[in-house]
């Protein structure tokens, strides 16, 4: 996939501007539950090599905008994050359900195996 410029409208701090693209995103689908808002995580890559992790919250509410934070993981990710880069953007992301779902759409194994 290409790299193009995004611009990320960050909820409570400040928005973010990158060139990269994306390299993973996992959305609960509309109507899947009885909550009142649904969550969408997404990954990104920019060209100098950080990683983004982002959790958006919709709300069935259309008056009320969604909810967006964003963290950068910084250093060199290479094409495939290794164990503990995982654990970073896991953590991140507090473990959620659309978390594990999104790593096990990238085929990550985020299980921690007990000897």
């Amino acid at each position: 996939m290409p790299t193009s410029h995004h611009l990320l409208h960050i909820s409570g701090g400040p928005d973010l501007e990158f060139t990269g693209r994306m390299i993973g995103q996992f959305a609960e689908p509309d109507g899947h539950s009885d909550k009142q808002e649904r969550h969408e995580v997404r990954l990104w890559r920019t060209v100098g090599g950080a990683v983004i992790a982002e959790c958006t919250i919709h709300f069935e509410d259309v008056s009320r905008p969604p909810r967006r934070r964003a963290g950068v993981m910084k250093g060199h990710f290479g094409d495939e994050p290794d164990e503990a880069q995982r654990r970073e953007i896991m953590s991140f992301f507090d473990w959620s359900d659309e978390a594990k779902a999104l790593a096990k759409r990238l085929g990550w194994d985020v299980a921690e195996h007990v000897p």
